[in-house]
């Protein structure tokens, strides 16, 4: 009865009414947790995961051979109270323990991405196929569905929330201790904040110019890009700009193979550099964004990494303003001499050696073993 009562008042406040009953299951925490590291499993199999700790650890963001696979689990895991699978088409709430103020506000939340799915179909949204393809789409789809459900689950709060409900909320977010995530990578704490940080702040921008009309219409004309979530007047008439794929397994040889590629956006652009300097300044350097490819590549043999990215900037001035900040950026990640290698800046320590040559409105990032494969793939991308 508790969650019937929810889920007409969210049907109310988020102007969607379910057109079929939302399946749910009672799970004990215990048994969560193991859906959850099935699910990962099942969608996140052994050589993908260590393909993104590769491409992860290349850009900076983790130290090598980190085990993202496990990290995303246990992080995951944490303090969950219960979540929506749009796979299943089903709510799973934790049943072990008390359903209070905090566990009702989750749920307001969850409820939402029922709704989403039913009325705008959220796997057809964010197909896996696509997701590889074009990472940027679906975590700005992502950013909207979490933001939509986290402006509800406040509004929920305003409206509906007993003084009960609110000294539980309190007490839980006071005693609230997420260990694994905090001691976790820099990046993975900024995406969540991006995803449901701004992505309340996008949404609030749709509701006041248009109410949940204009949210609606946003899963119709989704955006495109972490740079329309982050800069909302960039939606929906400042698309990103096509950047072409890489194909160098030709100049790096034998033994070498690409274990990711795809678009770097703005969001990334940012953390990469937010691992090295100042923050703002990363923020600042990565704002010019207009649109990126990246490859990364791997040696079995030699376990050696090679980078690629090259970046279209709105303006000439933005490509200069990036090439200057990370330049800041490549000396306190590699420090080492400064020579010209290909007519591009570089960076060259005993693990790495690092270049950016810029021109115009571009600029092109190589990360190599060594000088020579340095220079044959500044060669190979003029």
């Amino acid at each position: 009865a508790d969650l019937d009562r929810l889920q007409r008042q969210v049907e109310a406040l988020r102007s969607l009414r379910a057109s079929s009953p939302v399946r749910r299951e009672l799970l004990t925490r215990a048994q969560l947790g193991e859906r959850l590291k099935q699910k990962l499993a099942d969608d996140y199999p052994p050589d993908e995961a260590r393909n993104d700790s590769l491409a992860l650890a290349a850009f900076g963001l983790v130290p090598p051979g980190f085990d993202i696979a496990r990290f995303f689990l246990d992080a995951q895991t944490e303090g969950i109270l219960g979540f929506y699978d749009p796979e299943t088409k089903t709510m799973y709430v934790i049943s072990d323990g008390q359903f209070g103020g905090f566990e009702r506000l989750t749920y307001a939340h969850e409820y939402v991405h029922a709704l989403q799915d039913q009325a705008f179909d959220l796997q057809a949204l964010t197909p896996d196929a696509l997701c590889e393809q074009d990472s940027e789409r679906c975590a700005a789809v992502q950013a909207l569905a979490e933001g939509d459900a986290s402006v509800v689950q406040f509004e929920w709060y305003a409206r509906y929330a007993t003084a009960s409900d609110r000294s539980d909320v309190q007490t839980a977010i006071n005693s609230l201790q997420t260990p694994l995530s905090d001691s976790g990578p820099a990046f993975y704490r900024e995406q969540l904040n991006f995803t449901y940080g701004a992505g309340l702040e996008f949404v609030q921008g749709l509701q006041e110019g248009g109410g949940d009309t204009a949210v609606d219409e946003a899963y119709r004309q989704p955006p495109l890009s972490t740079e329309q979530i982050l800069h909302p007047g960039a939606y929906p008439d400042d698309p990103p700009l096509p950047v072409p794929a890489f194909v160098l397994t030709d100049t790096l040889g034998a033994g070498w193979r690409q274990v990711d590629s795809g678009v770097l956006g703005e969001l990334f652009t940012r953390l990469v550099l937010a691992e090295q300097i100042n923050k703002k300044r990363a923020e600042a350097a990565a704002a010019g964004w207009g649109g990126d490819a990246y490859a990364v590549f791997f040696s079995e043999s030699a376990q050696s990494t090679a980078l690629v990215l090259r970046h279209t900037w709105d303006t000439p001035a933005d490509a200069d303003e990036f090439a200057a900040t990370f330049e800041q950026y490549n000396l306190a990640r590699f420090g080492g001499s400064p020579p010209q290698i290909g007519g591009a800046a570089c960076r060259v320590s005993a693990a790495a050696v690092s270049c950016l040559a810029a021109d115009g409105d571009q600029t092109l990032w190589v990360l190599a073993p060594d000088p020579s494969i340095a220079a044959a793939l500044l060669q190979a991308l003029k």
